[in-house]
C-alpha cells in the first residue's frame, strides 16, 4: 500500500510542475492518476496478466530506458547550444564534425554486430570495428578542426566550440543552480561532460542497437515463452508511449515548463529593468 501511495504522489507532484496540468488542484490530479492507473492496470488481473507484466516490463526496462537515456545524452551532449557552436566554427566544420563522429560510431556498431555473426573470432572483430570507426572519426575531427581554425584563427577556440561548447554551457547552468544560495556545494566538472558526450552517448547507442538486433532475431522479448502477437504489440505500444512523451518535450518544451519558474523569472527580469 505504501508503494501505491509513493507512486501516485510521484506522478502528481511531477504533473503539478508541468504547465498543462498546473491549473488543476492536487485532488483532481490525484483522482485522475488513480482512475487512469486503474484502467491501464486492469488487464494485469486477467489470466494472461503475468505475461503482460513480463513483456511490458521487458520493453520498458530493457529497451525504453536505454532509448530515453540515449536521447537524453544525445540532446545534452550533441544538440544543446548547437546553433552557437556552428556560428563560431562555421556550419561546414560543425556538420563534418557531427556527421563524421556519428558515422564512425555507426560503423563501429554495425561492424561489431555483423562480423560477430560471421563466426569471426572476437579479437579481429573488435580490431576491425574499432579501426574503421576511429579512422572515420579522427578524419572528420581533423578536417573540422582545420576548417574551424581557419575561421577562428585559434586552434584552442576551434577545439572548444567543436568538442565542448554545448555540454560546457549546460554544466555551467547546472552548477549555477547547484550553488545558488549554497556556494560550497559540490559541482560537476569537464570530466563529466566529456564522459557524457564521448563515452555514454556512443555506448548507449551501441547497447540500444544491440538490444534491437537481439529482439529482431528473436521476435521480441519473451517471444518463446509468450508467442502471442498481441502481447508483443502491447509491449511495443508501451515503448511508443515513452517515445511520444520524450518527443513532445523535445519539440514543444513549453508544454513541460514549470509555471512557477516562469513567474520567478519574470519577477527577476522586472526587478532588473
Amino acid at each position: 500500500l505504501d508503494s501505491a501511495f509513493s507512486l501516485v504522489e510521484a506522478a502528481v507532484l511531477n504533473m503539478r510542475e508541468v504547465a498543462v496540468f498546473a491549473r488543476y488542484s492536487r485532488a483532481v490530479l490525484t483522482s485522475a492518476v488513480c482512475a487512469v492507473g486503474f484502467v491501464l492496470t486492469g488487464p494485469y488481473l486477467l489470466d494472461v496478466g503475468s505475461a503482460i507484466v513480463d513483456v511490458v516490463d521487458a520493453y520498458l526496462a530493457s529497451l525504453g530506458l536505454l532509448f530515453v537515456g540515449f536521447l537524453e545524452c544525445l540532446v545534452a551532449g550533441w544538440v544543446y547550444k548547437k546553433h552557437d557552436s556552428y556560428h563560431q566554427t562555421g556550419t561546414l566544420a560543425g556538420i563534418i564534425f557531427d556527421v563524421g563522429s556519428w558515422v564512425g560510431f555507426f560503423f563501429f556498431t554495425v561492424l561489431s554486430l555483423t562480423l560477430a555473426d560471421t563466426g569471426m573470432e572476437s579479437g579481429p572483430v573488435i580490431g576491425t570495428s574499432i579501426g574503421v570507426g576511429l579512422i572515420i572519426i579522427l578524419g572528420s575531427w581533423v578536417t573540422a578542426l582545420l576548417l574551424a581554425k581557419s575561421k577562428l584563427g585559434n586552434a584552442n577556440d576551434a577545439a572548444y566550440y567543436l568538442f565542448l561548447h554545448g555540454p560546457d554551457c549546460l554544466k555551467n547552468t547546472i552548477n549555477g543552480v547547484i550553488t545558488d544560495g549554497a556556494p560550497n556545494n559540490w559541482t560537476i566538472n569537464r570530466i563529466w561532460i566529456i564522459n557524457l558526450k564521448f563515452v555514454m552517448t556512443p555506448l548507449l547507442f551501441f547497447l540500444l542497437v544491440l538490444r534491437c538486433d537481439t529482439y529482431a532475431e528473436s521476435g521480441g522479448p519473451y517471444s518463446s515463452s509468450y508467442p502471442y502477437t498481441y502481447l508483443q504489440v502491447l509491449g511495443l505500444l508501451s515503448f511508443v508511449v515513452v517515445f511520444i512523451l520524450f518527443a513532445v518535450g523535445f519539440f514543444f518544451p513549453e508544454l513541460y515548463a514549470d509555471p512557477k519558474l516562469k513567474v520567478a523569472s519574470g519577477k527577476g527580469s522586472t526587478t532588473t529593468n
